[in-house]
């Protein structure tokens, strides 16, 4: 039974560690993978969540929701300089102003016009992840450590919306450096001056800490962030094929593009000779798109991301010297000397990044954690220490420079009772249509797995191209579908019962 949670929700996509067996285990969705993208979908029929969201996206774009981490906690004015223009707006889902301020996404659903807040709608996907935990719900969550009070208050309250209980919430570097310290120090081991680097989607965030294994403490000495990540460097690609072969693209054709970019943009981490490109139908149906790009090219169109980049990694180690100087100079047989630069998050894997860590900070990059999982699993961990039905062989305590927990303290532990009912509405509606639909497809497969048997002539085969007819006519309901299921399973019964007489 699963009681501890550690849940990382990504820009792009969200991971869900268990504490099980006396270790941490990535747990897997119902497509069998360890990640969920962080995407909502809706439908006239059905919301779709993480997978299914994810592969029906350019089917159903404007009633697709993305960016989640991005839009989370911010009222409508701040995030108008986000949304593009009229002729060229960044999503292709509507945003728009509440009378309060807030932002609210305009979707259709159901037949209908449905309005929710971003908080809504991350709650939806709080509950897709709370379903790959089988509905356990005392978690930990994780968050970019330059959110603001109101983000980090509407993360909390998306998640006690979908009926999760965060016993706290950390920031993903937090989250990170509890992990290594867990599993990668000793009690034996002397003090350590580590970087951290975690360079996600959107967003780079560093920390350098300072660690004491033998009293387990760990202290944060700096931390440095920015706005920059995987999806601008796509994006960057994008707009250089646009450039350079003049192309002149819908809303849904540019995207397209943009996620052929992001998979050559994986490649050239790999390759530095050119790698082709190749999008079908992207200038018209009957018109592909194709071209080549090395690595060399590659850095060229991100070099302005590149510099933020180093920017942020001096700031940061300058910041940890100046800090530790002032208020460890009593320590005088400590030396501040940096041992590891430990990477973590997806977009670490490009080469020009590590190049940087190696220049800033003269130490080439440390992969010891697993780069997309390291902050689900850093939470978890911190859940066993805060779960009393928990025990944990290490309780390692993460201190800011003032000595205090560096860990968010909700000034509110209420639900929003009003999004929790239409949460739970939306929860039930979406069950019926799953059990609906299986019992569709239990009936539908019975019917085609009965006549496969059968000889030409059988009296049998009419009633089931009866009952398939019958199924391709009209929506149903579950009662219906197994109903019409036992009733085929009876005269098949009844037949048996016949054969065997006459064999006899």
């Amino acid at each position: 039974m699963v009681q501890s949670l550690g849940i990382s929700v990504g820009n792009s996509n969200s991971y869900v560690a268990a504490g099980l067996g006396g270790g941490i285990e990535i747990l897997l969705n119902d497509y069998s993978q360890r990640s969920t993208p962080s995407m909502v979908g809706f439908t006239d029929e059905v919301r779709t969540i993480g997978v299914e969201a994810s592969s029906n996206f350019f089917m159903n774009m404007r009633n697709t929701v993305y960016d989640l981490m991005v839009l989370i906690g911010r009222p409508y004015k701040e995030l108008l300089p986000l949304l593009g223009s009229t002729d060229r707006p960044t999503y292709p889902f509507k945003i728009e102003e509440a009378p309060d301020g807030q932002a609210l996404i305009v979707v259709r659903h159901l037949g209908n016009e449905r309005k929710f807040t971003i908080t809504q709608i991350i709650a939806m996907l709080f509950t897709k992840l709370r379903e790959v935990a089988s509905n356990a719900t005392d978690c930990v969550i994780s968050y970019p450590q330059f959110f603001s009070e109101p983000q980090k208050s509407a993360l909390i309250q998306a998640a006690r919306i979908a009926g999760l209980n965060p016993l706290q919430v950390i920031s993903d570097m937090s989250a990170v450096v509890l992990n290594y310290a867990y599993y990668r120090t000793t009690k034996q081991d002397n003090h350590k001056f580590i970087v951290f680097v975690n360079c996600g989607q959107s967003s780079l965030q560093t920390v350098i800490a300072w660690l004491n294994p033998k009293e387990d403490v760990v202290r944060i000495l700096a931390e440095g962030s920015e706005e920059v990540g995987g999806k601008d460097f796509d994006r960057l690609l994008a707009d250089h094929f646009v450039r350079k072969h003049n192309l002149n693209l819908t809303q849904k054709a540019y995207l397209k593009l943009v996620s052929a970019c992001e998979k050559v943009k994986k490649q050239l981490s790999a390759n530095a000779t050119e790698i082709p490109i190749s999008v079908e139908s992207l200038i018209s149906e009957d018109k592909d798109f194709g071209s080549r790009i090395d690595r060399a090219t590659f850095e060229e169109l991100i070099q302005d991301s590149l510099n933020r980049v180093e920017v942020c990694f001096q700031r940061t180690l300058d910041a940890a010297k100046k800090n530790f100087a002032s208020t460890m100079a009593e320590l005088a047989e400590i030396r501040f000397n940096l041992e590891a630069v430990e990477m973590v998050g997806g977009s670490t894997r490009v080469p020009a990044i590590k190049q940087l860590v190696q220049n800033v900070f003269t130490l080439g990059p440390s992969t010891t954690l697993n780069l997309d999982e390291a902050v689900a699993r850093g939470c978890v961990f911190h859940c066993a220490t805060l779960h009393p039905g928990m025990k944990v062989k290490r309780e390692i305590r993460l201190l800011n420079l003032t000595d205090s927990e560096s860990f968010y303290k909700p000034k509110s532990t209420a639900c929003d009772k009003e999004a929790r009912r239409v949460e739970l509405e939306l929860i039930t509606y979406d069950r019926k249509y799953k059990a609906k639909n299986d019992a569709r497809n239990t009936l539908e497969e019975y019917i085609y797995n009965e006549r496969s048997k059968l000889q030409e002539g059988d009296s049998f085969l009419e009633e089931l191209s009866t009952c398939l007819n019958w199924i391709f006519s009209v929506d149903g309901t579950e009662e219906e579908y197994n109903y019409k299921l036992s009733e085929l399973k009876k005269i098949s019964e009844s037949r048996m019962v016949v054969d065997s007489s006459s064999a006899g």
